[in-house]
């Protein structure tokens, strides 16, 4: 059985039933969609290919439309001539939204394992990465919750504009714990060149410079 084979008789259907979850989440039916995603996640492999090829063409496994469309926007033309074929991604999405809703839950510690489970399938997808970033900053360790959204930053050219200033926001935010109050503004300064009217990181900023006015009082 070829790669598009085992797709096609496994993860597609999983894939529909993650397409399902997200109906119910939309809908507030929490409780169903849960269910949907762990049945789902019963069937994760303990290998996984986000991608593959054959001899005329290209087989992506994409979270959805806009992550399809940014890539082919990217993608070089220098891509050796095969046609792009887009599949829907089934078990890395799935840990992903069981993370999220331990997130919304305020569960945090809980999200974890779920993000973790989405990486050891695809490494370094962004929304995982900085879903554990998030996570990890919620619970009080700025140092990792830096170090994920590191990885994310470190992926610009697959990175979309949103989710590239919620990373460079949320790196500025840690930063701040860590009393590292010129490093932090950089970070929200930069974040302001994707998302320019984001009302945390102009908050986070006046933050910043009443505390340097603190400082300048009592020095």
């Amino acid at each position: 059985m070829n790669q598009l084979e085992h797709y096609r008789k496994f993860e597609s259907a999983d894939a529909d039933k993650v397409s399902d979850a997200l109906w119910m989440l939309n809908k507030g039916d929490f409780a169903t969609a849960e269910t949907l995603l762990r049945e789902v996640v019963r069937n994760a492999p303990r290998e996984y290919l986000s991608s593959f090829e054959d001899e005329t063409t290209e087989y992506r496994k994409f979270w959805d439309k806009d992550e399809q469309q940014y890539f082919v926007n990217r993608r070089s033309d220098a891509s050796s001539g095969r046609e792009l074929v887009w599949l829907a991604c089934a078990y890395p999405r799935a840990y992903f939204y069981l993370g999220m809703l331990k997130m919304n839950a305020k569960q945090y510690q809980e999200a974890l394992p779920f993000f973790e489970k989405g990486l050891h399938l695809e490494p370094v997808h962004p929304r995982l990465l900085a879903e554990k970033a998030r996570a990890h900053g919620m619970l009080g360790e700025p140092q990792v919750s830096i170090s994920c959204y590191e990885k994310v930053l470190e992926q610009a050219d697959v990175v979309m504009p949103p989710l590239r200033a919620a990373s460079l926001r949320g790196k500025g935010v840690q930063l701040i714990e860590l009393g590292r109050m010129d490093e932090a503004e950089s970070f929200l300064r930069e974040s302001l060149r994707f998302d320019p009217y984001n009302e945390v990181a102009h908050a986070e900023l006046a933050f910043i410079e009443m505390k340097r006015a603190e400082d300048t009082t009592q020095g």
